[in-house]
This record gives C-alpha cells, structure tokens and sequence, in this order.
C-alpha cells in the first residue's frame, strides 16, 4: 500500500504559480500578492490537516458515516461524555479546533475580497467547509482516506470561525488603511 499526502501535487502547483508569478513582476512583490501567498500557503495547511493522506490503492473495508444533525457536539458533551474525561475533553479540543480552522480563510477573505459583500463572503465560507466535508466523505466512502466523515457540525463550526475571522479582517483593513493614511499623509506643522 502507498499513501500519498494530499498537499504535495498543490504544493507543487502552488511552488509553479509562486514562481511564475515572481517571473512576471520581475521579482518584486506587493503586499497583494503577499496576502495571496500567504492565502495558498494557509490553504496547503486546511487541506493537510482536513485530508491527510490518499491511501493508493483505496481501503476495501470503508468506514465514512455522516453526522447529519446540527449541534450534535452539544448533545454529546452534555449526555454521552460528561463522566468520561478523555472523551469529553478529545470533544472539546476537536470541536474548538474546528471553529479555529477557518478564521484566518475569513481574514484572507476580508483583506483580498473588500469588493465581495460580507453575506457573499459567509456564503463562501460555507461553502468551503462544505467542499472539504463532502471531499472527506466521498474519499473515505471510497476507501481513499480513513474515517474522515461527513459532519455538519464541522460545517456550523467552520462558518462561525470564518464568520469571525470575516469580522477581524474588516478590523485589519480599516487598521492598514488608516495606518497607509497616516504613513502617506505629510506631516503636520507645529
């Protein structure tokens, strides 16, 4: 069995697109596209550690199941884990994770998209996690990936996070662009 870590082909497409886009603007960088490749570097970083590896060729025994209830985590910290400290705790951490996951994507959203509405932006958000949510299952069904499932907790999680992150762009920009202000502006007599 070969495993086959999802991020190297998009390392390899993003380290082509990093040096071609250097090439053209004759080696100097703007803070744009510094933002867009901090943005596919970041993106490398979700898809390994939403993916893993591709198991080649796929698993014969599949495990994928789908969560399908909203706040589920909630029942599950209250009823199923509350005595047991390993799981609640594993709970917790795995739950917290997933709502940190997504708010420097709402970040990179907020400050390379300003022309995007703040609606059009969540919609984005959700739809990402829904991309990554329905990959895993469909990977995992297939014997591609193991136990990755279907969660929609993940989905809620992932959305407020990027939500958040969505807000502290808006924070940053308004912070850079009186900060650029400032910096250009001449100075005062006193």
């Amino acid at each position: 069995m070969f495993t086959l870590p999802v991020v190297m082909p998009l390392t390899v497409c993003f380290l082509i697109y990093l040096g071609v886009d250097i090439y053209r603007n004759r080696m100097s960088l703007s803070m744009r596209q510094l933002y867009k490749i901090g943005f596919f570097a970041y993106l490398l970083v979700v898809f390994h550690l939403t993916m893993g590896s591709i198991h080649l060729p796929p698993e014969n025994l599949s495990s994928a199941h789908a969560q399908l209830l909203p706040f589920f985590f909630i029942y599950e910290l209250l009823y199923i884990y509350s005595g047991d400290s390993f799981y609640f705790m594993n709970t917790l951490k795995l739950n917290f994770f997933n709502f940190l996951l997504l708010i420097p994507f709402g970040v990179f959203l907020s400050v390379l998209f300003k022309e995007i509405s703040f609606f059009k932006r969540i919609g984005i958000i959700m739809l990402f996690t829904l991309g990554i949510e329905v990959t895993q299952h469909m990977l995992s069904l297939y014997g591609f990936l193991l136990s990755r499932n279907f969660n929609m907790d993940d989905i809620i999680l992932n959305t407020a996070g990027g939500a958040l992150g969505l807000l502290l762009g808006i924070w940053v920009n308004k912070y850079l662009d009186s900060w650029r202000n400032r910096r250009h502006s001449p100075a005062q007599a006193s």
